[in-house]
């Protein structure tokens, strides 16, 4: 069983400005004002408005956990994903773009039919692998995902060093 609670706070490391630890700002992405990874063009709802202004750090990094096992960790069905490495790169791609996109790579590492959904099919052949080497297929195929959609979308070409870092990680490693 994955460490929910390691992935949560590792995600929580990688979506935080380390230069200014907790800050709430836009950087420019459309997605509005951002916070620990919390944006609130996306998920305003999930979290109360104090959170992007005058929340406290403790209590913002608090809801921040929450938000990612709640919103990620638990729909992905980490409890049920042997390898900790493994997981942490699928919750980690589903933050950097979407769940459905991370699953989609994921299948096709495992030349799996590709839907999207981390049913228990997905679940039984990923943990029929050894997790360490199938998390190295899956963050190559997340760094092609990258390489593909700035071919589709070349206003995204300054994103794409960041995204090939990000992919490259190894759990518990931080940018």
């Amino acid at each position: 069983m994955a460490d929910v609670t390691g992935i949560s706070n590792w995600i929580i490391k990688l979506e935080d400005d380390n230069r200014h630890p907790g800050a709430a700002e836009n950087i420019g992405d459309g997605a509005g004002i951002t916070r620990i990874g919390i944006t609130s063009r996306w998920h305003a709802a999930d979290v109360s408005p104090e959170y992007f202004t005058t929340m406290p750090n403790d209590q913002a990094y608090q809801i921040a956990r929450n938000f990612y096992v709640a919103k990620y960790c638990l729909p992905l069905h980490v409890l049920s994903i042997d390898s900790t490495e493994l997981a942490a790169s699928l919750v980690s791609f589903a933050v950097n773009d979407t769940m459905k996109e991370a699953v989609e790579e994921l299948q096709g590492v495992l030349a799996m039919p590709v839907d999207g959904v981390l049913g228990p099919n997905t679940l039984a052949e990923l943990n029929s692998k050894d997790g360490s080497i199938t998390a190295k297929l899956f963050r190559a195929a997340w760094a092609g995902f990258y390489y593909r959609d700035v071919a589709l979308h070349p206003e995204k070409t300054s994103f794409l060093a960041g995204w090939l870092r990000r992919a490259a990680l190894i759990y518990p490693a931080t940018l």
